[in-house]
């Protein structure tokens, strides 16, 4: 309870998810394809703290001896909207108010605009509150909405979670292997 589990022996064995050796490698693979971000998936209201903290660490690691390690970014799910924006304060608290992680965000369409993927009414809370912090996410991501595969690719700014079909469909230019 509480650990990942496998489907089948993963090529090193099986590992928990804080085995450094293995995010080493993982990160060595990702960086050597040419992988752009790696998407964080909390849409389970789970963030793994203890781990990503790890990677956060390794790839700020791998940035210092010059490697072009994959940027970050969180997924949002959708849950309640009380719980989503809970969850995104911490995703906030956790990755992007830390300066030493600024230069792991993935910011496709501004330096200072790391772009998030959240739940529409989310972003819509946060366009519309009146609460400061609130009112400084609105301005300070670069959002694109949560889609789910059985909802249909209807979000002009959507980020498909997964695809049921193959070959996948590109929505505006996202795959979701």
């Amino acid at each position: 309870v509480g650990s990942a589990h496998f489907w089948g022996e993963p090529v090193w064995g099986y590992y928990h998810s804080e085995d450094e050796w293995v995010m080493r490698k993982q990160i060595e693979m990702l960086t050597v394809a040419g992988v752009d971000f790696l998407g964080l998936d909390t849409s389970n209201n789970v963030l793994y703290e203890n781990v990503t903290k790890i990677l956060f660490e390794l790839l700020l690691e791998y940035q210092g001896k010059g490697w072009d390690v994959p940027k970050v970014v969180y997924y949002l799910g959708k849950h309640d909207l009380n719980a989503d924006i809970s969850v995104f304060k911490q995703v906030y608290n956790i990755f992007y108010s830390k300066e030493e992680y600024k230069s792991l965000w993935f910011t496709p369409n501004s330096p200072e605009k790391p772009m998030i993927i959240a739940p529409d009414n989310v972003i819509a809370a946060f366009n519309r509150s009146s609460n400061e912090q609130e009112k400084m996410f609105a301005g300070f991501f670069d959002f694109r909405v949560t889609q789910w595969p059985n909802e249909g690719y209807h979000h002009k700014n959507g980020a498909p979670w997964i695809d049921f079909t193959y070959p996948q469909t590109s929505q505006d230019g996202w795959i979701s292997l």
